[in-house]
């Protein structure tokens, strides 16, 4: 009686690692559909953010930010110290803007905005689960875009000094 026992639960291991093998054989073969991840990069398009136009000034830092990101709240320091939007002399386009993206609700991001302080022409909350639109891949994240709404330079997560220099030498200059 044992052995019948035994050959039964032997045959039925095999079919279940037969049935298991054949899915993942044709799960390999025919991998489901992932949606396509679109990602940011130097001299590609700025994601579309609604109500920025990127034309109003000659360059716009998009910081993408979360209120519950670590490196984001170790990273304010340098935010507060990036240089305000500055108008043309004479022209009402801006020789730079400022974006916070916030992947948060609208109410969080702008309390999370305007407890760190942050000198921002405009805040934008964004879905978190929406964050594969923006193109990047974590928090935080400065995106320098020109006029003409070009990718110039993108630095991720909290920036050593060498970087915040880079990112305000950027900031500064005329080009």
């Amino acid at each position: 009686m044992t052995s019948k026992l035994d050959t039964a639960a032997n045959v039925a291991t095999i079919i279940a690692a037969t049935g298991l093998i054949a899915t993942l054989a044709v799960a390999a073969w025919h991998p489901v559909a992932q949606p396509k991840r679109e990602q940011l990069r130097v001299g590609g398009p700025a994601p579309a953010l609604a109500g920025v136009n990127f034309n109003r000034a000659k360059k716009t830092l998009v910081m993408v930010i979360r209120h519950d990101c670590k490196p984001c709240a170790d990273s304010m320091a340098f935010y507060r110290q990036l240089p305000p939007p500055v108008p043309l002399t004479g022209d009402a386009t801006l020789e730079r803007q400022f974006v916070a993206v916030a992947l948060d609700d609208p109410k969080t991001a702008r309390d999370y905005v305007k407890s760190n302080g942050l000198k921002v022409n405009a805040v934008i909350a964004y879905a978190q689960d929406k964050q594969d639109k923006l193109g990047v891949a974590g928090t935080p994240t400065l995106v320098l875009v020109d006029n003409m709404g070009i990718v110039r330079k993108i630095w991720l997560g909290r920036l050593d000094s060498k970087h915040q220099a880079e990112v305000m030498a950027e900031l500064n200059s005329s080009t």
